[in-house]
C-alpha cells in the first residue's frame, strides 16, 4: 500500500494512549483512542479509521501531523499491567505514547518493523524500581492466613 507516494510497512487498528507530549510535559488528552495506524519509512500516522487513511491520508486523527520516527526507540512496559498486548514508542523530544495490539504476535510485527526503521533494539523496562522488596512469609504461612481469613468453621 502507499500513503502520500510512500510505501506502508504495516497498517492496522491499534489503541493508542499518548502519555506525554515532550519531557516534563503531560499530554493533554491521555485517554485510550481505537485508531488505525500506518506505519511508513520513517514515521507513523495515526487515523480515525481505515476508510480516513486510505481515502486522506493528510487528514490525520485531531490534525495531527506523522509522528516521524528517526532517533526513537520502542519498549515493552513491564510496569504497564491495565492492558495485554501494549508497547511503548518513545520518542526523542520525550514524548510516549503507550499503543495496544490486538494480540502478541500483531504486537511483534509492530516491534519488529519499528526497530528495522529505527534502528534502536526493542527492551523491557519499568519505570518503576527494578528490585522488589523480599517476601518475608513463606508459602506455608500465606496459606494458612488465607484459610483462616477466608473459611467459615463449621461447629
Amino acid at each position: 500500500t502507499e500513503a502520500a507516494g510512500e510505501r506502508v510497512r504495516i497498517e492496522g487498528p491499534i489503541q493508542r494512549k499518548h502519555e506525554w507530549e515532550n519531557r516534563g510535559t503531560k499530554a493533554s488528552h491521555r485517554t485510550w483512542d481505537k485508531l488505525y495506524a500506518m506505519l511508513n519509512e520513517n514515521s507513523v500516522s495515526f487515523y480515525k479509521d481505515q476508510k480516513q487513511a486510505k481515502t486522506a491520508p493528510q487528514s490525520r486523527v485531531r490534525g495531527e501531523k506523522a509522528i516521524a520516527l528517526e532517533g526513537a526507540d520502542c519498549e515493552v512496559p513491564t510496569d504497564y499491567s491495565k492492558r495485554p498486548h501494549v508497547f511503548r514508542l518513545n520518542l526523542p523530544n520525550g514524548g510516549q505514547y503507550l499503543l495496544q495490539c490486538k494480540s502478541d504476535d500483531e504486537m511483534r510485527s509492530w516491534l519488529r518493523e519499528l526497530e528495522s526503521i529505527t534502528g534502536n533494539q526493542v527492551t523491557e523496562s519499568s519505570s518503576k524500581a527494578q528490585t522488589m522488596p523480599a517476601k518475608s512469609s513463606s508459602k506455608k504461612e500465606d496459606s494458612a492466613k488465607k484459610k483462616g481469613k477466608f473459611t467459615l468453621k463449621k461447629n
